[in-house]
């Protein structure tokens, strides 16, 4: 009797034990349960699954961590930087707190207190320490070692814009135009960031050779701000190369234009001047390059380029007194010994021409 009522008892037992096994496991884990404030504000590398893990193992639980997240979303980086050191003392293996007291550093304008702090450190090899030792060494103008750096985030985190806006910066300033614009492809610009990132794009393409591509960029970029000389310059400067190193017949004329409007907004720069007479100079317009050439003198009365055109102008027309008169003024300059050199030699040429041009005719 007593083993027939077992073998429901046992039936239940199993039911039970199968039933515990097919329910999901609901329990969350330590981690799942730590909430932290809000980051979105932070870099990217921030807020990627290593970093995160890394706060909530961390400093992620300290009072502290609230307070130092809201100087920062706030822009006060000074103090944000102490209350991170403070920090730091408690939390030193903290890979997420030591990129993140660097990058405050750096926020507030401490490069060298930065680079004090970051100098020989083994976190320099995590994706947060990495990340910020990149921006420690891109404000010291050292491109060539952070751009390797940022690559390795993006690798990391994924091809966020802002990222590959600071590896572009330095591909750019280190010698890799081709990249930079590689990697100004791949972002998406921000609201009110597409005009600065057209620039940098157009002095990536200017830099790489593709002049025409940067002409028509400067430009656009000109066009949308009238009173920027400088944008109708660099427009003028890639127009001219393009029509210089190719078959581009009009390239001297949109190049002189754009001097034109360069030299309208600021008419005081000797070096629109200067520049609207090659340009003008190149398309044979040769009366207008001399007026362009006598102005940027005029404006800079040492300006040996646009003399040195200017006297060449003039000897290929048979003009050698007024050559001649220009380098005597120009001898009279305070100008290097070299250049004074160039005036004696270029005189002295100047005479001898002129003398076998009068025995010729002479005779």
């Amino acid at each position: 009797m007593k083993q027939i009522q077992l073998i429901p008892l046992l039936l239940i037992a199993a039911c039970a034990a199968q039933k515990q096994q097919e329910e999901p496991q609901n329990t969350l884990s330590y981690l799942d349960q730590v909430v932290l404030p809000d980051i979105g504000f932070l870099p990217v590398v921030f807020q990627a699954e290593g970093a995160v893990e890394d706060m909530k193992l961390t400093w992620g639980l300290d009072p502290q961590f609230e307070a130092a997240l809201l100087l920062i979303k706030e822009g006060n980086y000074q103090s944000a930087s102490i209350q991170l050191n403070g920090l730091r003392s408690l939390f030193p293996e903290s890979e997420s707190l030591f990129g993140l007291h660097i990058f405050a550093l750096i926020q507030a304008g401490d490069t060298e207190a930065a680079e004090k702090e970051a100098a020989h450190q083994p976190l320099l090899s995590t994706t947060c320490g990495s990340f910020s030792w990149a921006l420690v060494l891109q404000k010291l103008g050292r491109h060539r070692e952070a751009l390797p750096r940022f690559l390795s985030c993006i690798e990391k985190v994924g091809e966020e814009s802002s990222i590959l806006w600071l590896a572009a910066e330095s591909a750019l300033a280190s010698g890799h135009p081709a990249r930079a614009i590689e990697l100004l492809d791949k972002m998406v610009p921000e609201q009110g960031q597409s005009q600065k990132w057209e620039l940098m794009r157009a002095e990536a393409l200017q830099a790489s050779g593709r002049n025409q591509e940067a002409y028509r960029s400067f430009r656009h970029l000109a066009e949308a701000e009238e009173t920027n000389s400088q944008l109708w310059n660099e427009a003028g400067m890639s127009a001219f190369r393009a029509a210089a190193e190719s078959s581009w017949i009009d390239g001297f004329e949109f190049a002189a234009e754009c001097f034109s409007f360069a030299g309208r907004e600021n008419p005081q720069e000797p070096r629109y001047a200067f520049n609207l007479g090659c340009a003008l100079d190149w398309d044979s317009d040769f009366t207008g390059a001399e007026e362009a050439y006598l102005r940027a003198l005029e404006l800079n009365p040492v300006h040996m380029k646009a003399a040195g055109n200017l006297v060449e102008l003039w000897t290929e027309q048979s003009r050698w007194l007024d050559a001649r008169r220009l380098l005597e003024k120009m001898q009279a300059q305070s100008i290097s010994p070299g250049d004074y050199e160039w005036v004696r030699q270029t005189i002295f040429k100047i005479d001898e021409t002129m003398s076998r041009v009068k025995s010729i005719n002479g005779s």
